[in-house]
């Protein structure tokens, strides 16, 4: 299992107010190295051509082909995202002027096997794979524990700033939070139980290419401590 990472840029404005409100006030920037768990990955499957009959057909094949290579290995219907897709006409493009478009969406969990997978999805009819998210199952209790080291964090800066001073820094008076995520995050969907994938002969091993072993989010917060 990857070791988690945290760390804080702490961007520190500190305010000290007039002497019946006695408070600083520090802005805070904390980010969070989540390891990855699993990726969402969206393979698209198209068709073209000039027979709108035929264009669906020849998509819906692709389209099954895909989703048996899945199912095969390791993978439940219940864990993928099926989107059964549509033709549509292409006026302007002569030639084929008729196109097919479905989605497929699912998580991996052995990221080793990302371009495994890759390849035999794109060998049986898939036409684009993408990583559309990354996600670890802990990442609230990482994101809340990670935000709790931030509030300390700004505790413990603001007592150093007010080291050579009377006041000590008291309770918190104010907390204002806005959080974003930096990279690639848009919130899986996926089940509860990630499934295991299984190696078969329809899936001749590719050596990974795949390297990212984080993806992080950003904690931002405005944060008013009481001076005693």
């Amino acid at each position: 299992m990857k070791k988690l990472i945290l760390y804080s840029l702490l961007f520190v404005m500190v305010s000290c107010s007039s002497e019946n409100d006695r408070s600083v006030k520090l802005n805070v920037n904390h980010t969070v190295q989540i390891p990855v768990e699993f990726v969402t990955v969206t393979v698209t499957i198209s068709e073209y051509g000039t027979d709108p009959v035929n264009v669906e057909l020849m998509g819906y094949e692709n389209l099954a082909r895909v989703v048996g290579l899945l199912t095969e290995n390791g993978l439940h219907e219940d864990d993928l995202e099926i989107d059964a897709g549509q033709v549509t006409a292409v006026y302007y493009r002569r030639d084929d002027p008729y196109e097919f478009n479905s989605k497929v969406t699912f998580d991996i969990t052995d990221t080793d096997r990302i371009d495994t997978f890759r390849r035999a999805i794109v060998a049986v009819g898939g036409t684009s794979f993408e990583i559309s998210s990354f996600g670890n199952s802990d990442e609230d209790a990482i994101y809340d524990e990670a935000y709790r080291n931030a509030i300390n964090s700004a505790r413990d800066r603001a007592e150093k700033l007010l080291s050579n001073q009377s006041e000590k820094v008291g309770r918190i008076l104010n907390l204002q939070e806005d959080f974003r995520h930096t990279v690639e995050m848009a919130q899986a969907s996926r089940s509860d139980n990630l499934m295991v994938m299984n190696e078969t002969d329809t899936m001749e091993p590719v050596d990974p290419m795949f390297r990212k072993e984080f993806y992080t989010k950003v904690i931002q917060f405005y944060i008013e401590f009481e001076l005693i």
